[in-house]
């Protein structure tokens, strides 16, 4: 069971394995939790403490102890709509005092960097494509991918958004990766062994680098109508040779 988003929705690894554990356990004491988990006692109660304040456990006396009980996970849903219902009002008044990008950086480029760049990398072309329009792309080197599964998972996330969207991805992929794509949604590909361009993201107005030689993922995103049409043109021509 992959967890980690509950980490990205700012809960943290130990909440997470308190929480589960009462969840598959049922009411539990502290010292049952801790020895079934191997917590250090203050890790626990600082941990059990922040999830009752969530709301996520509530806890009951018997026999002098504290007994905790794991709350419906559906309170999850209500805990995440709660802050959305919040964070759309900070949103428009952000947006209220937002400087609009003058015309002199309309037509520029923009650097990127780490996971959450590369995220809002992906973001600002999906918020600026058209419903329908095409994702195309070459994907990173073979090696980058197969000891970075960091990588895969991301774009199995990113998969989501352009569905919602209805933004068709495209890919020319070496056939050495065939397999690292069979499970990707929402996306048709073609197989060469020709040489071909890596990370390299064509979308509506912009053209996209994805540099994840090292530690920390770079991108460079390219806002020319003229340059993705020249980008589209030749993936297109590629597209189309390819048996």
């Amino acid at each position: 069971m992959d967890l980690q988003i509950l980490e990205e929705l700012g809960f943290t690894a130990g909440e997470i394995k308190v929480y589960v554990s009462l969840l598959r356990t049922g009411p539990s004491s502290a010292g049952q939790i801790i020895s079934k988990e191997n917590l250090q006692n203050s890790v626990f109660h600082f941990n059990i403490t922040r999830l009752i304040n969530k709301g996520f456990v509530s806890f009951t006396q018997k026999g002098g102890k504290k007994i905790y009980f794991a709350k419906d996970p559906d309170n999850i849903l209500s805990f995440i709509k709660e802050k959305e219902v919040k964070l759309t009002a900070i949103v428009e008044n952000l947006k209220k005092v937002q400087n609009k990008i003058s015309d002199e950086y309309s037509n520029s480029f923009e650097i990127f960097v780490g996971f959450p760049g590369i995220t809002t990398f992906n973001n600002t072309i999906i918020a600026n494509t058209e419903k329908g329009e095409e994702y195309l792309f070459y994907p990173a080197d073979t090696p980058i991918l197969e000891n970075n599964k960091e990588i895969v998972k991301y774009y199995k996330k990113f998969d989501i958004r352009r569905k919602v969207k209805n933004i068709l991805a495209k890919a020319i992929i070496p056939n050495g990766q065939k397999n690292l794509y069979s499970q990707r949604n929402f996306l048709k590909t073609k197989i060469t062994d020709t040489p071909i361009p890596s990370n390299k993201v064509i979308c509506g107005d912009y053209v996209g680098f994805i540099d994840w030689q090292e530690d920390t993922p770079k991108a460079i995103l390219i806002k020319s109508k003229q340059i993705a049409n020249v980008e589209r043109k030749f993936f297109n021509y590629l597209w189309n040779t390819i048996k």
